[in-house]
Parts: C-alpha cells; sequence; structure tokens
C-alpha cells in the first residue's frame, strides 16, 4: 500500500510540478474504499427529547432516588414535579422555546431541578459558573439576551448584575399542591430540533464563544453514552465539575436518563474532602479529569466501580494506579459535538495511553490537516471531522466562526453518501491517526488551543485580553511543560522595545525591572475582573526582541523551549512577589508555607507571606491538594477560605482565630451519653461481655517495648480509660485522665504461649467487671525457652469496634518502630456521640416513619419466648455454624451488602410465610462528615431497620434494585438509636427488640501485621458470650489461603433461640438464596419462594 502510495504521489508531482502540497490526492481508489467500509453507517438520529425519557422513568420508579446532595434529596417523583412546577413559573415569566436560560446556581439539589424545567420548555439552559467574574458572565448574557436569570439566595447579587429578572429556586418556591405539578408543562409541544442547551467555550476573537445543542443531539449522545459508560439505575453518580464545563451536563443528565441518583457534595467538599463526600453518599460512578484523579487515591473510595477520565491526556501512572481498581474509561469529545464523542473500552495496562477510543454517535473521518477536502490515507496522522447527529447547530451569533468549522459535505463524503444527505460536520482541529482496530490515536493540536485542567483554552483569548493591559506591546501566551505540571506564561514586547530580530542576538528575556512588575500586578488584578482563574498567565515575561522564523511568523518553540530551559530560581525573579521577603513569624505561617511550597514545587523561601499565592501559581486544583497536604498535618483548611484569605499572613491569622475559638469552646470533661448499642451492652448484660484481642508475636519481643507503646496507645485513645456508671435508667461514661493499665504477666512453659491463650482468656472471662473502673486490661503470656510473647487486650463490646482495633494496632505499630509519622487528626469517642446526636433531626425520624408506616417486627421466634430474658452476661454462645463460599459474582452495580440484605429478607419471608419482612441491619456511622472519625477509637456502630415488602412480580434483580435504593434513600438517616426509631417513627410496643439482623463487614481486620525488627505477629479475637439474641448473619469477605487472588465470603450465623442443627439449616438456605439471586437475575421473586 505504501508503494501504491508513492508512485501514484511521485506521478502527480511529475505531471503537474506547479501543484500545491496540500491538493495533491495521495488515494486510490483501494484505500478510498477501504475507509469508506469503515465508516459506511450512518448513525440514525433519536428525534426525542430527554426529559420525556426521564418522565418515563419517573412514572415506573417514582421512589427511586434522583438527587441526593449536600442541601436535600429527591426521589424521581419530586424531581418530575418539581422541574415541572419550575416550567409552570418560566412560563408565567414569558418564557418559551428556543429562547436561552442563564442558570447561576452554586453546588445545589436544585441545579438537577432546574436543568430538567428548562427543558421541558424547549428552552436552552446555559449553565454558568458563580466563581467566575462578572463581566464574563455580561458578555455571554449579551450574547444570548436572556429574558431571565435562575439563581439561589446565595448567586441572586451576581444575577441581578446579569438581568433585571432574576427567579430564584428554594423550597419557597414550590408550595404548591404537588398533585397539580404533573400537568403544568404538557402544553409545551417541543421537538428534537429545538435547542436544548448552549455551553460557551474560549474564543480565540477574545471573547467566549457559545455552542448550541440540539435536543436530538442529546437524546441521541447519551442513548449511546449510557451502555458505553457503564451506568445504569443502581449507580450513585458524582456531580463533580464546574458548572461552566459541559462535563457537568453529562453528569446529571446521564444519570438521569439511565434512572441512577446524583450525587452532589457541597462547595467546600467538592474541593476539599471529595472522597469522604463521594463514601457518604456511596457513589460508584464518577467523570475526573486526570489531574484531578491525581489528587486522589482508589483507596480513599470505598464504592467506586467506574471513573470515566476526560478532558485531558492519561498517563501510564494513571493507568497503573486506577486500571486494576475500577472499571476505567476515556471519554473524548469538543462541547461542539454534544460532550463525549469517543470513548473507549475499559483500559488495561497494554493500551497506547494516547488512544482514545472508538467514536460513538457519530462517525469519525481523518483528512489532511491543512485541507479537509482531502481524505488522509490509513494509519496517516490527519485531522479528525465527526459526522453525526450529535453534531450540534453551530455557534451563538458567529457564521464566519460556524462556516469554518461546522464545515459543509466534501465532494469525498457527498461520493460516497450518494443519495443520502450527509449529517453535519464538525472539524475539531485535534490531530489524530486511526490503529488497526479502529481506536483513535490523538497526535496533539494543529492551532493553539490548548487544555488547561480539562478546559480548553484558545490562547488567541488570553493574548487579546492580556494586550490590553499592555497597550500598544505585542503579546504571545504559551503553555509549558515544567516538571509535574505546566504553566501559563505571558511574554510582553513592550511597545519601545518592538524592534524584532529573525534570530536571536543576547538574552532573549530583559531582567525584571520593578516598573514591569508593577504593571503585571496591576494587569493581574484587572484580568480577573475579566477572566477565569485558570486564564490567567502564571508568569508575564518581558522580551528583548521577539524571535520570528523566516517565514515571519513568531518562533513559539523557541519561547516554550527557553522557558523550559530556565531554572526555578530564575522563573521566580520576575514574579511580581519576588521583593523583600520576609520570613515566618509565627508557626502557623511557616507551617502553611511550608504546605504551599510543596503543591507548588518551590522551595519554602520563594512562597510569599504577604502576597497573593495565585500570582505565584496556585488554582482551584493546587489549593485542593493544598487543603488535603494541610489536612494530612491536622490543620483543617477549606478551599473557599484559600480562595478568601489568598495570602498567607492572612490565611494564617484565620486559621489561629478558628484554632482558639474551638479551643475556647471545646466543653470540659463531662459524661457522655451512650449510643443505644453500647447502653444494650451496659444494661442487659451487667459490663461482663469482655472480649479479648490477642497479638501472638512468632519471634521474641521484650515486654517492655510493649508496655511502653500500650501506655501511649492509651493515653491517645480515651476509649480504653473509659468507665461505665448506671445513672437512673441508663449508663453515662466517663473517660479518666490517668490510667494506669492492669497488667497480668504469665511465664507458660510452651514454647509457643499461643496455645494456652484462650484457656487463660477463658479464666479471665470469669472474673467480673467492676463498674466505675475502666475495664481495660493487658496480659503478657510469656514462653520460657523461646522468649515468644503473646499480649492480650481485654476491652469491653462497648469500647470497640473493627476500626478501633485496627487503628490500636497501628499505633502500637508505629510506637514500638519508633515510627515518625504525620499527626493525623482524630475524633475522640467523646464528640464522634455528640456530634452524632446533632444529625439526628425531626427529618431523620421522618424517613424512617414513611418507610415502616404500617409494618411489624418479623421475628422467627416470639419475642416473647424465654430465650430473650436469657441473662447473656453467663451464656455462652449457644449456636455458631460458619460456611466458606466463594464470593459470588454481583452484577447491575449492585453491592455484596445489598445481595447479603436481600438474601435475608428471602430467609425470612420463607421461615415466616410473610411477604412484608422487618429486620434490623448493623450499620457503621463512619460515612458521617466529621473530620477525624475515621480514626476514632470507639464502637461506632448502630442497627437500622431495613423493609422489604417482597413482590412476587419481582425478578431478583427488582428485588436488588429496591433494597439498594432503600439503603441509599435511609443513609443519612441511620444515626438514629433503635429505641428512638421505635418511640418517634412507629406504633410498635415501646422497647420492641429488632429481631433477626444482618451485618456485612465489607473490611475484617487484618490478621496478619508485621512488627519492628521483622517480627510477624498473628492477631486473634476470642469472644465467649452471645452477641445477639436473635439470629445475627455476619459475612465478610478474606483472601483465600491457598490463593490470595481469590476472594471467599465467610458467613456465620449465631442465634441463642435456635440449636446447631437449626442454625446449620438456616444458613444452607441463606448460601441457596445467595446462589439463586447472584446467578439467576430474571428470576420471579415467587419463584424463589417457592
Amino acid at each position: 500500500m505504501v508503494a501504491n502510495t508513492f508512485c501514484r504521489v511521485l506521478t502527480t508531482v511529475l505531471a503537474k510540478p506547479e501543484l500545491c502540497l496540500d491538493k495533491i490526492e495521495v488515494l486510490d481508489a483501494e484505500q478510498r474504499n477501504a475507509i469508506y467500509e469503515q465508516n459506511r453507517t450512518m448513525v440514525t438520529a433519536i428525534d426525542n427529547c430527554l426529559h420525556h425519557t426521564i418522565h418515563e422513568f419517573c412514572l415506573e420508579f417514582p421512589d427511586h432516588p434522583a438527587v441526593q446532595a449536600w442541601d436535600g434529596c429527591f426521589s424521581y417523583r419530586e424531581l418530575d414535579q418539581l422541574s415541572s412546577s419550575l416550567a409552570d413559573e418560566l412560563i408565567n415569566r414569558g418564557v418559551w422555546t428556543d429562547m436561552a436560560i442563564p442558570v447561576l446556581l452554586e453546588k445545589t439539589c436544585w441545579t438537577p431541578v432546574a436543568i430538567v424545567a428548562v427543558l421541558k420548555l424547549g428552552a436552552s439552559f446555559v449553565l454558568m459558573d458563580a466563581s467566575h467574574p462578572l463581566l464574563r458572565l455580561q458578555g455571554i448574557c449579551e450574547s444570548i439576551n436572556p429574558p431571565l436569570v435562575i439563581a439561589s439566595l446565595q448567586t441572586r447579587s451576581k444575577a441581578s448584575g446579569l438581568s433585571p429578572h432574576v427567579i430564584e429556586v428554594s423550597d419557597k418556591l414550590f408550595e404548591r399542591n404537588k398533585a397539580e405539578y404533573e400537568q403544568l408543562w404538557s402544553r409545551v409541544p417541543v421537538k428534537g430540533s429545538d435547542a436544548g442547551y448552549m455551553v460557551f467555550t474560549s474564543g480565540s476573537t477574545g471573547k467566549p464563544k457559545g455552542v448550541i445543542i440540539e435536543h436530538s443531539c442529546l437524546a441521541t449522545s447519551l442513548e449511546d453514552l449510557q451502555s458505553r459508560m457503564h451506568i445504569n439505575s443502581s449507580s450513585c453518580a458524582l456531580q463533580f465539575s464546574s458548572h461552566a464545563w459541559d462535563i457537568l451536563v453529562l453528569e446529571i443528565l446521564l444519570a438521569l436518563r439511565a434512572g441512577a441518583c446524583v450525587c452532589i457534595p457541597s462547595d467546600e467538599e467538592h474541593t476539599g474532602n471529595l472522597a469522604h463526600a463521594a463514601n457518604r453518599m456511596m457513589v460508584n460512578w464518577a467523570v475526573l479529569t486526570p489531574t484531578v484523579a491525581r489528587l486522589v487515591q482508589p483507596a480513599d473510595f470505598t464504592h467506586l466501580e467506574t471513573l470515566v477520565l476526560g478532558g485531558e491526556s492519561i498517563s501510564p501512572t494513571d493507568l497503573a494506579t486506577w486500571h486494576d481498581k475500577v472499571r476505567l474509561i476515556k471519554g473524548y469529545g469538543p462541547a461542539e459535538c454534544t460532550m463525549a464523542s469517543v470513548v473507549s473500552d475499559p483500559l488495561t495496562l497494554s493500551i497506547n495511553p494516547r488512544g482514545i477510543g472508538q467514536p460513538k454517535g457519530c462517525v469519525a473521518w481523518i483528512v489532511h490537516r491543512d485541507n479537509h477536502h482531502l481524505l488522509a490515507p490509513l494509519g496517516a496522522i490527519g485531522e479528525l471531522v465527526l459526522e453525526g447527529p450529535i453534531v450540534g447547530r453551530g455557534y451563538i451569533n458567529d457564521p464566519k466562526a460556524s462556516a469554518t468549522a461546522f464545515i459543509d459535505p466534501p465532494l469525498w463524503l457527498l461520493s460516497f453518501r450518494k443519495g443520502h444527505t450527509p449529517d453535519r460536520l464538525y472539524k475539531i482541529g485535534d490531530l489524530v491517526r486511526s490503529s488497526l482496530d479502529g481506536t483513535l490515536i490523538y497526535a496533539g493540536r494543529k492551532d493553539n488551543q490548548v487544555k488547561i485542567r480539562g478546559q480548553r483554552v484558545e490562547l488567541g483569548e488570553v493574548e487579546i485580553q492580556v494586550s490590553r493591559e499592555f497597550p500598544g506591546s505585542h503579546v504571545v501566551v504559551e503553555l509549558v511543560k515544567e516538571s509535574s505540571s505546566t504553566i501559563l506564561v505571558a511574554f510582553i514586547l513592550e511597545k519601545e522595545k518592538a524592534h524584532t530580530q529573525r534570530s536571536g542576538h543576547g538574552d532573549l528575556l530583559l531582567p525584571p525591572s520593578i516598573p514591569f512588575l508593577e504593571s503585571v500586578s496591576a494587569a493581574v488584578s484587572s484580568l480577573r475582573e475579566t477572566m477565569p482563574s485558570y486564564m490567567i498567565p502564571n508568569f508575564f515575561l518581558p522580551l528583548a526582541y521577539l524571535p520570528r522564523a523566516p517565514t515571519g511568523k513568531t518562533e513559539r518553540k523557541l519561547l516554550r523551549d527557553h522557558i523550559a530551559s530556565l531554572s526555578q530560581a530564575e522563573l521566580e525573579a520576575y514574579s511580581t512577589t519576588n521583593n523583600t521577603q520576609r520570613v515566618p513569624s509565627t508557626l502557623l505561617e511557616a507551617q502553611l508555607q511550608e504546605y504551599v511550597a510543596s503543591v507548588l514545587h518551590k522551595s519554602s523561601n520563594s512562597v510569599p507571606l504577604d502576597e497573593d499565592l495565585f500570582t505565584v501559581g496556585l488554582d482551584s486544583l493546587k489549593a485542593m491538594a493544598l487543603a488535603a497536604s494541610a489536612c494530612e498535618n491536622g490543620l483543617t483548611i477549606s478551599v473557599p477560605t484559600i480562595f478568601q484569605q489568598p495570602r498567607l499572613s492572612e490565611l494564617a491569622v484565620v486559621l489561629g482565630e478558628e484554632q482558639k475559638l474551638k479551643q475556647d469552646q471545646c466543653p470540659k470533661p463531662q459524661p457522655n451519653p451512650l449510643i443505644a448499642s453500647a447502653d444494650e451492652l451496659c444494661a442487659q448484660w451487667h459490663f461482663a461481655h469482655a472480649v479479648f484481642l490477642a497479638l501472638h508475636f512468632l519471634r521474641p519481643l521484650d515486654p517492655t517495648i510493649f508496655r511502653t507503646a500500650f501506655v501511649a496507645a492509651v493515653q491517645k485513645h480515651a476509649i480504653l480509660r473509659a468507665a461505665f456508671i448506671p445513672f437512673r435508667d441508663t449508663f453515662i461514661q466517663l473517660s479518666l485522665r490517668d490510667f494506669d493499665v492492669p497488667i497480668k504477666e504469665t511465664i507458660v512453659n510452651e514454647d509457643d504461649p499461643s496455645v494456652v491463650t484462650e484457656a487463660i482468656c477463658r479464666e479471665a472471662d470469669k472474673t467480673p467487671v467492676s463498674l466505675g473502673t475502666p475495664s481495660t486490661q493487658l496480659f503478657f503470656i510469656l514462653g520460657r525457652a523461646s522468649g515468644r510473647l503473646s499480649v492480650v487486650l481485654r476491652l469491653l463490646r462497648a469500647q470497640f469496634d473493627r476500626v478501633t482495633v485496627s487503628c490500636v494496632i497501628e499505633d502500637l505499630r508505629s510506637a514500638i518502630d519508633n515510627a515518625i509519622s504525620r499527626p493525623l487528626p482524630i475524633l475522640e469517642y467523646a464528640d464522634f456521640i455528640t456530634s452524632r446526636l446533632a444529625y439526628n433531626t425531626p427529618s431523620v425520624f421522618q424517613v424512617w416513619r414513611e418507610l415502616l408506616q404500617g409494618s411489624s417486627m418479623t421475628y422467627l421466634a416470639p419475642p416473647s419466648d424465654n430465650a430473650l430474658n436469657i441473662d447473656r452476661s453467663h451464656t455462652e454462645l449457644q449456636a455458631m455454624s460458619t460456611r466458606d463460599i466463594p464470593m459470588p459474582d454481583t452484577y447491575g452495580g449492585f453491592t455484596m451488602a445489598t445481595v447479603v440484605k436481600a438474601v435475608w429478607a428471602l430467609c425470612l419471608s420463607r421461615k415466616t410465610q410473610t411477604q412484608n419482612v422487618v429486620f434490623a441491619q448493623v450499620v457503621r456511622n463512619r460515612h458521617l462528615a466529621i473530620p477525624g472519625i475515621e480514626r476514632t477509637a470507639g464502637p461506632c456502630l448502630n442497627c437500622a431497620p431495613v423493609r422489604v415488602p417482597l413482590r412476587p412480580s419481582w425478578t431478583a434483580k427488582d428485588l436488588l434494585q429496591f433494597v439498594q435504593r432503600q439503603q441509599i434513600q435511609t443513609m443519612a438517616s441511620d444515626t438514629a438509636d433503635w429505641d428512638e426509631v421505635v418511640v418517634k417513627s412507629t406504633s410498635w410496643p415501646s422497647g420492641t427488640d429488632h429481631g433477626p439482623a444482618v451485618h456485612y463487614l465489607s473490611a475484617p481486620v487484618g490478621s496478619e501485621y508485621l512488627f519492628a525488627g521483622d517480627i510477624p505477629c498473628h492477631f486473634q479475637l476470642y469472644d465467649f458470650k452471645m452477641t445477639q439474641t436473635h439470629p445475627l448473619v455476619l459475612c465478610l469477605p478474606f483472601h483465600s489461603e491457598e490463593d490470595k487472588t481469590v476472594t471467599i465470603l465467610r458467613i456465620v450465623l449465631t442465634s441463642a433461640v435456635f440449636g446447631l442443627e437449626v442454625a446449620d439449616q438456616l444458613l444452607s438456605l441463606f448460601i441457596d438464596m445467595i446462589t439463586q439471586l447472584t446467578n439467576h437475575p430474571d428470576m420471579l421473586v415467587s419463584k424463589l419462594l417457592d
């Protein structure tokens, strides 16, 4: 093929030597036919409206969660009703089809409502970022002439500067009878050709340019994206993107089209604690830029299953970090082609990182980079042109730019399509080539457009804006690679030095003068009024001359290479903050300076204390990294605070005042009420339910070293110094300031002291715990000859959970290793109790009231049985049945915890012949948005109700969807104590026991540890008392000893009601139901219950 192409080109050149190179046809008929065969199938447009699809889902699954935000949650029924109400209000204010409506909101639950409302009108929404300068937003509004702006209480002031007419979305707007809402929007006829939304991107003329995307484009794009991006009704989709980017449209509308739940963190969480917010909302699907993804780690996300990376090129490091932790997908596409027009299959380490995937909703043509009337040969690099129904209508009020980019069909395409009219075409400007399997490989840009933090920027727009600050000067702006990041640099050839040279002689840059630095400082201040922060250059450099190529064009590469060759110190000399810097005057200033230096990859002394950090390279993403770095070192900073106080000196003052206020407000040590689970342990078990946690060291260890380490752990964690005292009808917990832990040493003849540990623990368990003193006790069991040590820690069940054990073991390891670790913030258990109580607002009990109305507890044995009155303080485990099975495969985004609850519901229904079952699940309250909670030592467990009204017509998949939706809907309310839920949210008798329970333990305590000196250690728990009167199913995954790549699910069933035989039967039924539910998603519930 190469030889044929060479002969064809040579023949043409010899025959027509005067022909321009970009006019030479290099393809023969065979190659043209091969290209045509790849793209012969045109994509069929979906002439439908997305809001119709969403409405149909609302009717079929009205109670499915649609929006879960920091400031409110909506079901699909509520989303449909509220958006219809807002649509009606917009009609009353004169909004109609084809009008453009700006939506100026912060991160809020009202954004999806506003978007769907505008779609229902056939109008087009224009999302705006409230953090952008007012002048830039005003420029956008001038181009669309909106009748009004949709805003919130927080953004209303800025919205008033955009239009005299503002509609504020809030609860007050929707006080009408909800039954009326569904009929409000049906009177508006909306066509697929109507504009659906507009998105504004950087424009080379100096102003943002807006592209119009029609309803049909949106419907066609999302139809294909739903399957390609692996999102469905079980997904919880993170809304992370800025409101100025079209990725937000993808995050919200793709999720709603799939019936998923849109999860919206607050602005503070979005930039300061993203992983924590995602875990709290059980996010399992997200879109991030690679830059943002590098700020977090896969281990930070508990539930994440699918991650779509877009907006920037991915690196081999990105692949290595994420490919085996999540389903990793690459998304690519310009805003002009409806969000994502090229999508990859799930990525593996073997793929080319520059591969962007295959086209979706369109076909991809590769043309000559300088002449789109010629196709590029197969495998050659050329400009990407997309054809299809996802291509937008064009640029608003800019026919010239539209004609340049949205091109008419070339002759080669007309010949391919013959009697068919080609779809719209868009020239992207990106250079690509096609691999043998059809994957497009990115090869760069053909113009001066660049990507900054995933957002495309026309360098020409920045140059025009900067030129206005330096009248008469010649300005060149370039994006320069600098170590691990990129910087935007403005080169200024001032008008009095505007002589040019074809080749440089002498220094390219002038030394930094005070007048120039002063003019730069003024320019930056002015640019902030007109441009987003990511478009403002990081450095302004004075040129001695402007290097030009023989063609007369600016030698941009020479400029980039020159900057890349400068040292950090040489570059910093041009910073406007480089004058008369002082040293930190407080410890907090010094700490902050160090953190900023780390984020900016600078030396600490180059970070100014009294100048704006955003002039030395800080941006919103680096501010997120700064907040995360400070948090890891025990200092809480929100990104909004950094923006509000951009000078380190001012930031240190604010943080110092906050720290002092927290210290002043810190309550004196006082008794704390126990959560219900701990209260029950105290009241019913008479403090006799002690548990023994053993560490068996497999090589000798000096007991004195361990004693010192444990004393430090006791001082760190107040729960280890806790005493429980009866008070009226309950108990209170007191933590002593000082407590000498009792230590009992035993020397045994056995070389391996672990063989006698259980017997020693059983004997110690016979000694009752005294009220008013901490129950914490330490046992040293030492092998006489071997020197091997087993250490046993006795605690009450009311003192710990799995995380507590892990925290204490890690503290012991660090102390024994004499490790110097960062002082991670922790939350004392007493503070957790207080914070947790604050979550139990009336709305929490309303959630349970709506869920449990008309229900009753499901018992496998009558609650009046004598078994329920057993004195558990003196009762051994009556029945415990255990089985290990291979970890079942789940589908449709369902978690194993969902499967376990659904299976338990089926088991209870089978055994009780009741189709409406209610039982308890053990939950962790460590998802609360409380700093340091993940390192709190103490039992952060609770029991929450689960109600499953089994319907015979359901399939297994329907059942799983119901259970998982209920989990999402009630998760924010699982802080309520069981007894309070019974009293405030049900008509059940007071004191109703929670009956059969289930607990899925996603990450059990590790069993193997390595201490200082490479001493291996084995952890073991000894528990001799019942933890539950009613049957309790405990499910915990772990890796097989034989093959660490194989995951085993261990299922343990304990009960005081039944004997071992019945427990075995119940466990067998449980395992059988797991198999049926996970292997047969279409099986009817009626058959499962037979």
